[in-house]
């Protein structure tokens, strides 16, 4: 029996975690090897107090074995746990949020030096898992192509937060002084960070040389993994915001729960007064007694009554206009005139009420989506009450949810039938189980976030299905335009410079440049999408080759000349009837006693090669250039590309003209360059031929763009996009945006076509107002920046 496709994938994966030991052992030794070079530029660094000494370099080396026995387990466990999940899960525990509450008490009882090491290990590896996204989303792609699952980056057994941690966990093997300590983890996560790109390299030319997709496209990988690099960018962002907050002017210095609590105090007591801040604060009367938290959690469940959101055969629910604060629900549900709560609960109030005020004021959100989100409010100020580190905890699984929540809700556009709106109707089933089920168990935000996740990733992937195909047309006719515009611009210098240097040209010879020769080098810049690769290098060779032969009597050299056009023309797929034909012309009109007599034209028609070459059968092939990532389009031969566009080859659009017997090569020349200009004009925006046009051509750039273009040129693929026509408003997301031609393709939520821009009508559609661009952000930490930001002023 064949084994199953998962079970050749765990033998793949087990023979992978095999081979990182050898790779894990290199990476150790490369960090090894940066003793010296890494303790003098300690040494001269103002991160340490005081050098990195020779003694405590020394122990560090004596502990190397240790050291890579800690990393080879960090990284096996890691393997082991993608090759047999079921087994990994069972020693896991569900910890709920009594487990994983720390309160103010025991975190001062947590030491400050586990603190400063905790924290350079994060910001490390934030710092890798920034800078190094692409080549570990490589690896985790691959992975996933061998188990034929999906797995959250962070899951990687290679992922910067397992590798840093590992470090952590050596050094605590090595016996040192708490100083000595902090300063060893601080040297080898530096050290670490030099050697770990070698470390995914490794991984991935394994991979790759094993034909587990061997070629991968960069923008494939940020669709992949956008989501999770948001969670990222969010959780530096949150440090900045709570180092800020807590007046910390050392980074390194972690922000602890009292600090925030002191800082959140202060700022809540100073806006009481202010009238827009006012219906935020939680004010008692003065014969109010306190109502402890078990108390008040009990009470809140009374905010938890929702009406029936989950029946979409009613429609979308009423919206209120202007839907009462937290604050206000909370006096008018507990009242607040015969009872006052704790400082930090009623600070929690206070701070989560403006934080969902601030979410109704996001323009990106639809007024049903803030409808929803705001049945939130409840089991969120239960799960901030209950948990004392919800708001300097970056890992927080409610917030996580909620941001997930809102990032789609920006993207989500009402539809005509809420029976067939599957991202609403999933939204309202969510928000429904956690008012229903959250009592304390963070499992629940958890797995609902896990519920959206895999929702959302399939409707993805059915997207991308459908706007592959259209993103593929797109990339091709762009990459058509460019190969016929570059081989025309060309062929146009070439007879221009030429005639101007050595007078007359023989006609046959502008024929052969005017019609075969273009269409030769618009095949091979068509398939290789550079005049830098070796086989259009040989056919500018041999066109200069064709001039200089007049110039001389050389009967060798001309056969040899010959004999590499013949060459060149079978690799085009040029009928062997038609080569002859150009052959016997060429080479009759360097018989000539005169070259500059005129002789007669043959008349041609040169189709689009009907047989391809491969790039293989090219002369002196150098490897051919992929496209750029922002395509992400599959390569197609250019006769595959000339039958998806309309226009006829350049060769086809000249050679009526060219062939004419009676036309001069002024003419030839001037046919070519309206066809250059017909390219330019239909097909090609001007920042997409700049880099091939000649200096003296070069437009003028130096009006300065304005805030639209810069935004329009910043734009990248995935960004979504608020269209507003008609008193209509849409959703769009940028599928591509296709270098060659400069064109933005943006489609619908579910991957059909919406429109395709320029940059520049892009952007006075923006400068207009008919689209604004959605910021996708973390809504969470977006909202708690603001708070922060209002509450000072």
């Amino acid at each position: 029996m064949m084994p199953s496709t998962h079970e050749a994938g765990k033998k793949t994966l087990e023979a992978l975690s095999h081979q990182s030991v050898k790779f894990v052992r290199s990476f150790v030794h490369a960090t090894f090897n940066d003793v010296h070079q890494l303790s003098k530029a300690f040494t001269e660094s103002e991160e340490s107090t005081r050098a990195l000494s020779t003694t405590l370099a020394r122990k560090i080396l004596q502990h190397q074995d240790t050291y890579l026995t800690e990393m080879i387990h960090a990284v096996s466990h890691g393997f082991e746990k993608l090759v047999n999940p079921a087994e990994a899960n069972k020693k896991q525990r569900r910890l709920g949020i009594k487990n994983l509450s720390i309160s103010l008490d025991e975190l001062s009882l947590v030491d400050h030096d586990e603190l400063q090491k905790q924290l350079v290990v994060t910001q490390t590896s934030n710092y890798l898992h920034s800078n190094y996204h692409d080549l570990l989303g490589e690896i985790n792609m691959r992975i996933e192509e061998v188990l034929k699952l999906e797995i959250p980056l962070n899951k990687n057994p290679l992922h910067p937060n397992n590798i840093c941690h590992a470090i952590l966990q050596g050094v605590g093997k090595f016996g040192l002084k708490e100083d000595e300590a902090l300063l060893s983890i601080k040297y080898l996560l530096k050290a670490a960070a030099s050697s770990y790109p070698g470390l995914l390299d490794s991984f991935n030319i394994l991979l790759s040389e094993q034909g587990v997709l061997p070629k991968l496209d960069k923008d494939a990988i940020q669709y992949r993994y956008e989501e999770e690099m948001r969670v990222l960018a969010s959780k530096e962002k949150r440090l900045a915001t709570l180092q800020n907050f807590a007046d910390r002017d050392h980074p390194e210095h972690p922000v602890s729960e009292s600090d925030i609590e002191a800082g959140l105090s202060t700022l809540l007591k100073s806006a009481s007064a202010d009238e827009e801040l006012e219906r935020h604060v939680i004010k008692s009367g003065k014969q109010a007694i306190l109502l402890h938290d078990e108390e008040f959690l009990s009470r809140l469940k009374q905010l938890s009554k929702l009406p029936d959101l989950t029946n979409a055969q009613a429609g979308y629910p009423k919206v209120e206009e202007e839907p009462p604060t937290l604050s206000e629900k909370i006096k008018s549900v507990i009242g607040t005139a015969n009872f006052y709560f704790t400082d930090r609960t009623t600070n929690t109030v206070s701070m989560l009420s403006m934080l969902f005020d601030q979410m109704n004021e996001d323009n990106n959100l639809a007024p049903q989506i803030k409808h929803l989100i705001h049945f939130l409010q409840a089991p969120m100020l239960r799960a901030a009450i209950l948990d004392h580190m919800f708001f300097s905890d970056t890992d927080n699984p409610a917030q996580r949810l909620l941001d997930s929540l809102a990032t789609a809700g920006a993207t989500w556009t009402q539809s005509e039938n809420r029976q067939r709106d599957s991202l609403y109707n999933k939204m309202a089933a969510i928000v429904v189980r956690i008012n229903k089920e959250f009592d304390d168990d963070y499992t629940l935000f958890a797995d609902c976030q896990k519920d959206l996740d895999l929702f959302t990733r399939a409707e993805k992937r059915r997207a991308r299905l459908i706007e592959e195909r259209m993103v593929a047309a797109e990339y091709a006719k762009a990459r058509t335009d460019r190969a016929r515009l570059t081989a025309a611009r060309h062929v146009a210098r070439l007879l221009k410079s030429s005639q101007a240097q050595s007078g007359k040209l023989p006609k046959a010879l502008v024929n052969f440049f005017s019609t075969v020769w273009n269409q030769a080098l618009f095949f091979i810049h068509n398939l290789h999408e550079s005049t830098e690769t070796t086989p259009w290098k040989n056919a500018i060779d041999i066109e200069q080759r064709l001039i200089t032969q007049l110039d001389t009597s050389d009967d060798k050299s001309l056969d040899a000349l010959l004999k590499d056009v013949e060459t060149l023309l079978k690799t085009i797929g040029t009928p062997s009837k038609e080569i002859e034909n150009w052959v016997d012309a060429l080479s009759q009109s360097y018989c000539l006693e005169s070259n500059t007599e005129v002789v007669e034209a043959i008349v041609l028609t040169v189709p689009p090669p009907a047989q391809p070459a491969t790039e293989q059968s090219l002369p002196e092939q150098a490897p051919s250039e992929q496209p750029t990532p922002e395509e992400h389009s599959p390569q197609l031969s250019p006769e595959k590309v000339a039958d998806k566009t309309e226009e006829k080859p350049a060769a086809q659009q000249s050679v009526s003209l060219a062939a004419d017997a009676s036309a001069s090569g002024a003419e030839i020349l001037g046919a070519l360059e309206k066809d250059i200009e017909a390219f330019a004009e239909a097909e090609l925006a001007i920042e997409a031929e700049i880099a091939y046009l000649a200096d003296d051509e070069l437009p003028d750039t130096s009006d300065v763009a304005d805030e639209y273009e810069t935004v329009a040129a910043n734009l990248t693929p995935n960004a979504w996009v608020q269209s507003h026509q008609d008193g209509q408003v849409s959703k769009v997301r940028v599928a591509a945006i296709i270098k060659h031609s400069d064109k933005v393709v943006l489609v619908n939520r579910n991957g059909s076509r919406a429109a395709t821009l320029s940059r520049k009508e892009l952007a006075q559609r923006l400068r207009s107002g008919e689209m604004t661009v959605i910021e996708n952000g973390m809504f969470f930490d977006r909202a708690l920046e603001t708070v922060i930001q209002n509450l000072r002023k």
